[in-house]
């Protein structure tokens, strides 16, 4: 295996679940996708605040230019005050640590995987006395990323103690931490120890082994499949919703035949009518939530399968192609717009508000930044109760029971 991305951490769910993900995706391009490239431009910010004592409120209205992969097109994004706002929890998060902090630095993940050449660049590293701290920035919107037993970040945390933290800490305790502050549900806390890691590495290196032999067969998994860049190519033959056959069919499964067999569930004629999600198992429910986002993505690339049917000529009974909304109006040139709506609104061209109290932190001198905060003339929201797994290092939140019992007492 020369190619060390193909064994990239970010990557384990899905090559130590499919030992034929390296030969799967061998040759494909996955082009940078803009979801992607803003995670990058959110990754800049962090790090130099991180690396140079910034904070994410300094950036408010800069311009961030993130270039695809292999020299495509180019993505812009204005950081916002609510971007800003966002980020700091984490970069705060991060400082209270302490520690000996590592920001952005490549770790050689060789002696992790037993295969020569593996190299990958962890977030955030901070070594204490008593615990080793691996922190993984998500800046994604729609996929919730847990840190309980999470491969990559398992993987990052065996690196970094080859190659560092054993050579300057006693500690044999790991906490790892996921920050994915735009995501409710995303994020969390996770323990474990330096010896569930080595036993961990055993696995690891099982799995990156099966990947060298080029007759490994392919197996299907909601996290494994979900980045495959193989799984994203056109139908690989008729009928097929996705570019890989056995996706396809554990996509299947996941709908279908495990459908079949939910609690008291009804069919109606040609259509299907979900249970009441009340009368639904509590073991039920929470397998279908785990899964939700592979049936998502499969009901997605199906969506988007009938619609290329129906602009090919395709049969798509019951169904047909029709022009949806218009995307948003936006100037394409502010500058001549503004020259133009000058003689005909003059000052009602423009939209005045109140700054932000995000703004207004990053405008004050840092010396009247706490006295604005002291203020209480801005609030923040509660916390949304969000789903989490059960091994999460954050408590539980209160339940109503609780509450009772609180009362009586």
């Amino acid at each position: 295996m020369s190619d060390h991305a193909r064994l990239s951490p970010s990557a384990a769910e899905s090559w130590m679940t499919c030992a034929d993900y390296p030969n799967a995706i061998d040759g494909l391009d996955d082009p940078t996708s803009e979801f992607a490239a803003e995670g990058t431009a959110a990754h800049a910010i962090s790090d130099d605040c991180l690396a140079l004592g910034f904070d994410a409120y300094d950036f408010i209205g800069s311009a961030l230019t993130v270039e695809e992969r292999g020299g495509g097109q180019s993505f812009t994004f204005t950081w916002t005050d609510e971007d800003a706002d966002l980020l700091q929890q984490g970069i705060d998060e991060v400082r209270e640590f302490g520690g000996k902090f590592y920001g952005e630095h490549r770790v050689d993940l060789s002696p992790v995987m037993g295969v020569d050449n593996q190299f990958g660049t962890l977030d955030r590293g901070i070594i204490r006395d008593d615990v080793i701290v691996i922190n993984d920035l998500k800046w994604g919107r729609g996929i919730p990323v847990s840190p309980v037993r999470n491969k990559q970040l398992m993987i990052y945390g065996l690196g970094f103690w080859h190659n560092i933290a054993r050579h300057e800490t006693n500690a044999e305790e790991f906490l790892f931490v996921i920050d994915q502050p735009r995501c409710p549900g995303g994020g969390g806390r996770w323990r474990c120890t330096l010896d569930d890691l080595l036993a961990f590495q055993d696995e690891v290196r099982a799995a990156a082994a099966r990947t060298l032999d080029p007759a490994a067969g392919r197996t299907a998994s909601e996290k494994g499949c979900y980045w495959c860049a193989r799984r994203k190519q056109p139908p690989s033959e008729p009928g097929a919703v996705s570019g890989c056959k056995t996706y396809d069919e554990f996509a299947l499964d996941l709908i279908g035949s495990r459908f079949d067999t939910i609690d008291d569930a009804v069919l109606l004629g040609d259509g299907f009518e979900p249970p009441r999600f009340d009368i639904l198992s509590a073991e039920r429910r929470c397998w279908i939530v785990r899964h939700k986002g592979a049936i998502e993505k499969w009901l997605d690339n199906l969506h988007a399968g009938v619609i290329q049917d129906g602009l090919d000529g395709n049969p798509t009974p019951g169904l047909k192609v029709v022009d949806g909304r218009r995307g948003r109006k936006k100037w394409d040139d502010e500058t001549k717009a503004a020259d133009w709506l000058d003689p005909h609104l003059g000052a009602d061209k423009f939209n005045l508000k109140l700054k932000s109290p995000s703004q207004a932190l990053k405008s004050l001198p840092v010396a009247e930044r706490k006295a604005l905060i002291d203020s209480q003339l801005f609030s923040e929201g509660e916390p949304k109760p969000v789903l989490a797994d059960e091994a999460d290092d954050r408590p539980a939140r209160q339940t109503v029971d609780d509450k009772f019992d609180d009362v009586k007492m």
